[in-house]
């Protein structure tokens, strides 16, 4: 508003009324494009948090994974070893071809954790038939 000093007949060209208006919708149109603004900041900081947790929750299964083939392998192991003790006193031939096809298994264990996964998986079928 312009104030013309001296004039008291001076009527301004817009009512005080619609000036306030004029004002708040200013602050209305800031409030919402600060409001738009952080709502995209946050989305984008959800989506990355998202992420980060299915990352995690992946990583975490497949530690549990081989934490249970840790735990499996030496299981069955002992269960292999306790059958071919038995075997030997019943049938002391089988109990010894047995035993070289469980040296196999372990060498086999031994080599595909050094191998290629991609490799590793074509050839396991065929590995384990000729064990078991």
């Amino acid at each position: 508003m312009t104030i013309v000093a001296g004039n008291k007949n001076y009527q301004p060209s817009q009512p005080l009324l619609l000036s306030l208006i004029n004002v708040l919708s200013v602050v209305i149109s800031l409030g919402l494009i600060v409001a738009g603004s952080s709502t995209i900041l946050l989305f984008k900081q959800w989506i990355t948090h998202e992420q980060r947790i299915s990352e995690l929750e992946n990583i975490t299964v497949k530690s549990e994974l081989e934490q249970l083939k840790n735990q499996i392998n030496p299981h069955f192991l002992f269960n292999m070893l306790n059958n071919a003790n038995e075997l030997c006193k019943e049938n002391p031939d089988e109990a010894a071809q047995i035993i070289f096809k469980l040296n196999d298994l372990l060498k086999y264990q031994l080599s595909d954790s050094s191998k290629d996964k991609n490799r590793a998986k074509d050839n396991n079928q065929n590995e384990l038939k000729n064990h078991f």
